[in-house]
């Protein structure tokens, strides 16, 4: 008895009807087939990629040429003034590593570092080759007025010119907004770093430290027997107490992160975060003095802890 595998068989098949690729009468759904040579192998592109450096350079003509599909801001020229650029890169989750980097859904991020964006709005980067790389244009205040949530990449020593705007409709023919960028002319911001020089900014080292210090005594609940009700709710109703807490998704983490970290409101009854937009968050509003805040908020957070907290949520408010 013959296997089913070996009837039909390409092999059988071509032995017994050598001509196959030719007769009509095989493919009568296919008349244009028939008679059709093999395509012969479309011949291989070479390499460039350059091995013996490790970056590649990227320049943007026009951070204000955008469209609002992703349900961003579109910052106008002359009136949202965008002076600088935070370069983010991707942190890889390695095989077996336990989701309690984050309460939220955001992807585990670090900063490379800062580039000027030019008059014109367009910049330049030098990263390193091989690495997700994402970015966010900063306004006045260094929060991140467009946050791209998607990766790219350059191989070595790979230049890559044709970026005419961010996030532009790719599916019609544009016409460039700045033909000539002055990006072009300058040297690109040099950024390629070892991992060693990647920058984190987590609730763990960073933030936690300064809440115990300079909120949790306003943000905490007052629990008394004598004044009712038996329980005096935090400032704002904000809970910042360094107590374990679960999550929807079982992680364990303190409350004050879990209240920080834009975790859905079925578990934060306070949400003050929007992971990686930080103007849209009423945390930065309150830390910066700004938006929400009719005034600046209580306390003596200096300069750079609030560039902290700044950034921290632009990289997707993490615990570690």
């Amino acid at each position: 008895m013959l296997a089913i595998s070996s009837v039909f068989s390409p092999r059988s098949f071509l032995t017994t009807r050598p001509d196959w690729l030719t007769r009509k009468e095989l493919f009568p759904e296919l008349p244009h087939f028939a008679g059709h040579a093999i395509n012969a192998k479309p011949p291989v592109i070479a390499p460039t990629a350059n091995n013996s450096v490790t970056y590649g350079d990227l320049f943007a003509d026009d951070v204000f040429f955008r469209s609002n599909v992703d349900g961003q801001e579109v910052p106008l020229k002359g009136t949202d003034p965008i002076d600088s650029v935070a370069v983010i890169v991707g942190i890889p989750t390695q095989q077996g590593e336990m989701n309690d980097f984050s309460a939220n859904e955001f992807e585990k991020r670090a900063l490379l570092g800062f580039a000027p964006v030019n008059s014109d709005g367009s910049f330049a980067i030098r990263v390193p080759a091989n690495t997700p790389i994402s970015f966010a244009t900063l306004d006045n205040l260094g929060r991140a007025f467009v946050n791209k949530r998607t990766w790219l990449y350059v191989q070595p020593g790979e230049q890559v010119t044709n970026c005419t705007g961010c996030h532009e409709d790719r599916g019609l023919v544009l016409t460039p907004t700045n033909p000539n960028p002055i990006a072009k002319t300058l040297p690109p911001t040099d950024l390629n770093v070892s991992p060693a020089g990647y920058t984190y900014i987590n609730y763990r080292d960073h933030i936690g430290p300064i809440v115990v210090a300079k909120c949790e005594s306003c943000h905490v609940p007052t629990y008394t027997s004598t004044v009712p009700p038996d329980t005096i709710p935090p400032a704002g109703g904000l809970d910042l107490s360094e107590v374990p807490d679960t999550t929807m998704e079982m992680g364990i983490f303190p409350r004050a992160y879990i209240n920080l970290s834009g975790e859905p409101v079925e578990e934060s009854p306070v949400n003050v975060t929007d992971p990686g937009f930080p103007r849209r968050s009423t945390l930065i509003d309150y830390v910066l003095g700004v938006g929400a805040a009719s005034s600046p908020h209580p306390g003596t957070l200096t300069p750079k802890e609030k560039r902290l907290f700044t950034q921290w949520v632009m990289l997707g408010a993490q615990y570690r």
